[in-house]
């Protein structure tokens, strides 16, 4: 009943959150009848969820771009942000380098993240900012390579946020919440650096706050 009274336009989320939600049969047209778009990012976007989503939204459009590098950090997307993502004119950016930025100076990451938001803001696009999911600490990377901490990270996240005024998706202060409740890392984790589906859906849900606004 809350999302056939929300006036939902735009959908935007990962798709295996969208996944999870075709599993129910009232995931339909007529439960979220003004639905016009939807938008995906951060995962491949299988053919099998688009036919799924096409045969119960006729009237929506499907539409998911990712330019990400894996492993890349924002230093270097940034250099390549304006030909490689501006270029598709898109409604809504998404930025989410938190996790690979641990190897920049705090320097290189603010003015990263700072020109990235400014130019996509300067084309008219909505932004929405993602602080650093969890990950298992450094099995995958030598310690004293590491500049960068996940609370540093997300602090220079939120500050960017707030500098420009554009959403922000904590998902870092998410999941800190969760682990002081008692919860493990393991939980979450399908590796060392990447989020299951659980984790994905909690990534999803902290993006999805955003949905009304954006």
């Amino acid at each position: 009943s809350c999302l056939r009274e929300s006036g939902l336009t735009l959908w935007v989320s990962t798709p295996s959150f969208a996944e999870l939600c075709v599993q129910s049969g009232a995931f339909v047209q007529e439960l979220i009848p003004h639905l016009r778009q939807f938008l995906f990012c951060g995962e491949v976007l299988t053919h099998t969820l688009c036919d799924a989503l096409a045969e119960r939204f006729p009237h929506s459009v499907i539409n998911v771009t990712v330019t990400a590098v894996g492993g890349e950090n924002s230093l270097s997307g940034a250099k390549r942000f304006g030909r490689d993502v501006l270029s598709h004119r898109p409604y809504l950016i998404t930025i989410d380098y938190g996790r690979n930025d641990m190897f920049l100076t705090e320097e290189q990451m603010r003015g990263a993240w700072r020109d990235m938001t400014k130019e996509a803001l300067d084309a008219g696009c909505k932004v929405l900012l993602l602080t650093p999911a969890p990950d298992s600490g450094a099995a995958y990377y030598e310690e004293n390579e590491r500049r960068l901490t996940d609370a540093k990270m997300a602090e220079i996240i939120r500050e960017t946020a707030e500098r420009f005024q554009v959403g922000l998706a904590d998902v870092h202060g998410t999941f800190e919440r969760l682990f002081a409740q008692g919860h493990n890392r393991s939980e979450y984790a399908a590796s060392v650096n990447h989020p299951n589906r659980q984790g994905h859906e909690i990534i999803a849900d902290c993006m999805m706050e955003w949905v009304p606004y954006i």
